[in-house]
């Protein structure tokens, strides 16, 4: 299948679709919205910041050390 087929939950229920009851997806769903939600605030702060990608990798690095 490819990308184009795929079917959020969502459009699914808008849809009228049935939404079968998987613990698995909703798990996994929920986790990448969280994912997502950490990336923006590390995007927003990283901006706010005034750092950029390269930049920002760098200092991360350093503080790994």
């Amino acid at each position: 299948m490819n990308h184009s087929e795929w079917r959020t939950r969502r459009h699914r229920r808008l849809l009228g679709g049935h939404l079968d009851a998987d613990p698995e997806y909703d798990r996994v769903y929920e986790e990448a919205g969280l994912a997502m939600t950490l990336g923006k605030a590390v995007y927003d702060r990283r901006k706010q910041l005034g750092l950029s990608e390269a930049r920002s990798r760098r200092a991360h690095a350093r503080r790994r050390r």
